[in-house]
């Protein structure tokens, strides 16, 4: 099977046992983390292929984390909440910090406030203050975000 096979078998069109067997092969022997994120095979491929990066974990699927963001646009997505709590889970706060400050900068670029809003709501379970950012401005608009989510 190629890896456009396997990542067919992760829609929830497909019998269960082949989306767990997709989802296994695909985090434990073909480890292409960033060709998980948000598979162009369809949005019915997105949440199994969250849970595949789920399983990876760090340090295997640290090159996609700044693509895994990205998910973080519309909160209901198929598999944008297994890539929240994976985010949250796993990642180092310093680390998390650096990377909702770029997404941030892009969302803010683009005007998305979906996007600065789902962001901001990293921020308190992650423990994320102004102190972690580098750019004040975008800190102040993620907290201002952040409280008013509270």
């Amino acid at each position: 099977m190629t890896l456009h096979d396997y990542l067919q078998n992760l829609s929830t069109g497909r019998p269960r046992q082949d989306q767990q067997h997709a989802i296994f092969t695909l985090a434990n022997e073909l480890g292409q983390p960033r060709r998980l994120v948000m598979p162009p095979e369809g949005m019915s491929c997105w949440r199994n292929a969250a849970l595949a990066l789920q399983l990876m974990g760090r340090p295997y699927l640290d090159a996609a984390l700044p693509d895994m963001m990205g998910w973080l646009r519309d909160m209901s997505w198929p598999g944008a909440e297994e890539i929240r709590r994976l985010l949250l889970n796993t990642v180092p706060k310093g680390n998390l910090a650096e990377l909702v400050e770029r997404a941030a900068e892009q969302a803010i670029s683009q005007q998305d406030r979906q996007w600065i809003t789902n962001l901001a709501s990293l921020l308190d379970p992650a423990g994320i203050t102004a102190r972690d950012f580098q750019d004040e401005e975008t800190a102040r608009l993620l907290l201002k975000e952040a409280q008013a989510e509270l």
